[in-house]
């Protein structure tokens, strides 16, 4: 990717969550702003989301202090555009019922000041989203949609929903990437009998399969097959899930550690064999990206653009949502063959570099920027 002095004129208003706000958007966003585009172009960052996403806080926080914060920062957009008048708008958001009508006022208001518009689609699929509503309210939200000039998916799983509307011509797929040197392969744990499985969950819910892959080391317990299990996260379930912990008698084998910062997660990250993700629904979680990058074979669901990032018996296992058979299976595989551990765990590791790395995906990005600015730098 070559620096154009020159392109650093051009502004580029980007709407999303940092750092430390939880949560792969957040990640992304701050990969944007501080990775390789950083000297060629002039990222003006205005905040949105809760700021306690993904901490206890925000399953308390009130609906009127998330629209007060919606509303805060609607007129940050605003002062923004008005006083650096950005050449791009980049938007950030999810088609969920609070994360799309969020950012469609965002959306809108970039919009009415003529500016250009890229919108990023991180989690939610189109048509399981319009299902929701009826038919008119459909037709508002394709509406919506078609004002942004280019429209970006993660995935080819979300891009298929697409087929068939008036807007699919201006959908590009890029995934989300990743800072693989901050996770450092630590082979001698990959490899070992000391088999540490590790999960991540930002919430816990019954979606996040945190009972199907309790019950799978349950299961790996009862027949006198070694390890343990590490959650990483907190939520709703967390009680439930400690009391099946308790009744099975697995306190020895599974710990719950709560919300953990960055530092702590790669930690665990390169003192773990196995990585595992039973969700019910997914994006591009990069959970499972921060994993492959560490160098641990991963075991997930059929879920979302899961199946693009997994290839069986190659990197990992993908296994059928709420199938605690082949969950426990598969785990139990791997357990038994710490060489197909480690060779996953490497091809992990080459995968991440060759197509999810920063300066990969900021390639793509750069040129993105670029068709859409045309010669205003």
């Amino acid at each position: 990717m070559k620096n154009n002095p020159a392109s650093k004129n051009i502004r580029i208003a980007m709407l999303g969550p940092v750092p430390p706000t939880i949560g792969g958007i957040a990640t992304h966003v701050q990969n944007i702003i501080h990775g390789p585009l950083q000297d060629k172009y002039q990222f003006l960052h205005v905040e949105t989301m809760s700021r306690m996403h993904g901490t206890d806080s925000y399953k308390v926080e009130s609906l009127i202090k998330k629209i007060k914060q919606i509303i805060k920062d609607w007129f940050v957009l605003i002062r923004l555009i008005i006083k650096k008048k950005p050449h791009t708008c980049h938007i950030h958001t999810s088609l969920n019922t609070g994360a799309f009508w969020r950012d469609s006022l965002y959306l809108i208001t970039c919009r009415f000041f003529g500016k250009r518009i890229l919108l990023q689609i991180h989690g939610g699929k189109l048509d399981e989203f319009l299902a929701i509503y009826p038919q008119i309210i459909q037709r508002i939200i394709l509406h919506i949609l078609n004002l942004a000039h280019q429209i970006i998916v993660l995935s080819n799983f979300q891009a298929d929903a697409f087929k068939g509307t008036y807007i699919q011509d201006r959908l590009l797929i890029i995934p989300n990437m990743i800072e693989y040197t901050d996770f450092q392969f630590t082979p001698q744990y990959k490899g070992n009998n000391n088999v540490s499985i590790l999960m991540i969950a930002s919430h816990f819910t019954r979606e996040k399969g945190v009972f199907e892959i309790l019950e799978a080391i349950n299961r790996l317990s009862s027949n006198d097959i070694q390890c343990n299990l590490i959650i990483i996260g907190s939520g709703k379930e967390e009680e439930a899930m400690r009391s099946f912990i308790k009744t099975h008698t697995l306190d020895d084998k599974v710990q719950i550690t709560g919300f953990l910062g960055k530092s702590e997660i790669i930690h665990h990250l390169q003192h773990s064999s196995i990585f595992v993700l039973p969700s019910y629904s997914e994006g591009f979680p990069m959970v499972v990206l921060e994993a492959m990058a560490s160098g641990l074979p991963i075991v997930a669901t059929r879920v979302g653009a899961i199946p693009e990032m997994i290839k069986n018996d190659i990197n990992g296992y993908v296994v059928d949502i709420k199938s605690i058979d082949q969950l426990t299976d598969k785990i139990k595989h791997l357990i038994e063959y710490p060489e197909k551990r480690s060779a996953m765990g490497q091809a992990n590791i080459v995968k991440v570099r060759q197509l999810y790395s920063l300066e990969a995906v900021s390639e793509k990005f750069d040129k993105l920027y670029s068709s859409l600015t045309g010669d205003r730098a």
